[in-house]
């Protein structure tokens, strides 16, 4: 993992013009990227979205708040893949998560990320 330093002060801006507490590191990590991963610059939430290629596969992870993900998709992602892609149409997968906040999802999906390429 690597900080990003466009995806911090893009935190930083935020935290100083919407949120009236102090930066705390955990948002501060929120700027650690996979060093093999592009950020998506998400100008809504401190979380960015990343773009990971890998054997001609795009893996694309994105926040979970529903404004920020569709922003993301919008301006970046389809943008991104239909440049990359000519094709008549794009294939996702979405995984559905309920019931749990998204510290509790981040612990029990821990392993996984770690294991990513």
């Amino acid at each position: 993992m690597v900080q990003n330093k466009a995806v911090l002060e893009n935190i930083k801006s935020l935290w100083k013009k919407h949120v009236k507490q102090p930066l705390i590191q955990v948002n501060i990590d929120q700027a650690l990227i996979p060093f093999k991963a592009t950020a998506l610059m998400n100008y809504y939430g401190s979380a960015p979205g990343m773009w990971i290629e890998k054997n001609d596969k795009v893996f694309i992870s994105l926040p979970g708040v529903p404004f920020e993900m569709k922003a993301l998709m919008e301006h970046d992602v389809i943008p991104r893949l239909q440049k990359k892609y000519k094709c008549p149409y794009i294939l996702h997968k979405t995984i559905l998560t309920y019931g749990m906040g998204e510290s509790m999802l981040a612990e029990r999906i821990e392993n996984w990320e770690d294991n990513l390429p």
